[in-house]
């Protein structure tokens, strides 16, 4: 079996929506078998990740200022902290908007799936281009370094949290067609996701998941974090994460 992209929407809950949870690798039946996948209507996957820093400090006045001492990390020009992952290339993902779309009836795609709709994601993204040793490529304190497929994030000595916030696939043009957007400025922003539980048996294909743990509860109708993975460091230390 292979993975299923596509959250699809019961909307006939009034203002809300349920979100169906992709299903288990030996419970792909209708309509989830006729989701687009890697082999079928997806032409890549990425990963999203954010990256995020936080600092304890001690409070001589043992906190009675309202501070919790609690410091974390952000770039001096505001840019993002999130971050896509392809195969070849690394993407700063700077905003995400998502909608919910209808399927045309007669498409090969999202099958028997009559008063449901199917969320898309629109991504706006930035390529994180290789720069020299030293080089500061956001404009603060925040450096990223690139050589080959590896790429180094500089930041903050502290508590580092790496967040993997989801799984992204690169719809096909027959797919996109069958989910009626409306424009081809669209099409190539345009992302399908996944919607996993924490457990979920899909995340056994991957072979880096070591040392992360769960975000995600069994039921969710948001789009929660995926898996977490997090170091302490001290200045000059460094974390490695690979996928």
């Amino acid at each position: 079996a292979t993975l299923p992209f596509g959250e699809m929407q019961d909307h006939s809950y009034g203002a809300g929506y349920l979100a169906h949870s992709t299903p288990e690798p030996d419970d792909i039946s209708q309509p989830f078998n006729s989701f687009p996948h890697l082999t079928a209507g997806i032409d890549s996957i990425a990963i999203a990740i954010r990256v995020q820093v936080e600092r304890t400090i001690d409070q001589r006045d043992g906190g009675q200022s309202g501070f919790d001492g609690r410091w974390r990390y952000r770039p001096q020009d505001n840019r993002s902290q999130d971050y896509l992952i392809t195969n070849h290339q690394v993407y700063q993902l700077s905003e995400l908007t998502s909608s919910s779309r209808d399927t045309q009836p007669d498409s090969a795609f999202f099958t028997n799936t009559k008063n449901k709709k199917i969320q898309t994601v629109e991504m706006r993204l930035d390529r994180v281009s290789p720069v020299q040793n030293g080089d500061n490529h956001s404009g603060g304190n925040e450096k990223i370094q690139a050589t080959d497929s590896t790429y180094q994030l500089s930041v903050p000595a502290g508590r580092i949290d790496v967040l993997i916030t989801g799984l992204f696939g690169k719809p096909s043009l027959p797919v996109l067609r069958s989910l009626r957007l409306p424009s081809d400025a669209e099409l190539e922003n345009t992302w399908l996701t996944e919607n996993m539980k924490s457990q979920s048996g899909w995340l056994k294909a991957f072979d880096f998941l070591d040392g992360w743990t769960a975000e995600r509860g069994d039921r969710r109708i948001i789009h929660r974090n995926l898996l977490r993975r997090e170091e302490n460091l001290a200045d000059g230390e460094t974390m490695q994460v690979q996928f």
